[in-house]
């Protein structure tokens, strides 16, 4: 493949087939709805692999958090499409960037507390 030909969507397409046969189902899920967001994102315009920058990825970020995406959500996204761009620069199809994805969030955030107070389960226990 030429570099200057690849899109960021083709190499989706091209991922999510190859998970979907293997019955990576879930995974094959998340690369999905990345492609679906990004897709929206760009208004279904193919963007070559040669014109992804730091600057698309923060416009993207911040895109998903004014559609209230969680930054758990924003996280998996961008880190989804760090595993397709790398994918792209093993297959020659991408120039590698150096800190391309420095300034765009892919940590992971305690939004809420999952587990319950100490009072509560002795409440819980008291009514059983």
């Amino acid at each position: 493949m030429n570099r200057t030909e690849v899109t960021l969507q083709k190499m989706f397409s091209i991922i999510i087939e190859e998970l979907r046969e293997n019955s990576r189902w879930g995974t094959a899920h998340i690369y999905q709805a990345t492609s679906n967001a990004f897709s929206a994102f760009v208004n279904n315009q193919e963007l070559p692999l040669r014109k992804l920058n730091s600057a698309i990825l923060k416009r993207f970020e911040n895109h998903l958090r004014q559609r209230n995406c969680s930054w758990n959500t924003v996280s998996t996204y961008i880190k989804t499409i760090r595993s397709v761009y790398h994918r792209a620069v093993d297959m020659k199809c991408a120039r590698y960037i150096p800190r391309l994805f420095e300034h765009v969030y892919t940590g992971t955030r305690a939004d809420r507390k999952k587990s319950l107070e100490t009072s509560d389960i002795s409440y819980l226990v008291r009514q059983t």
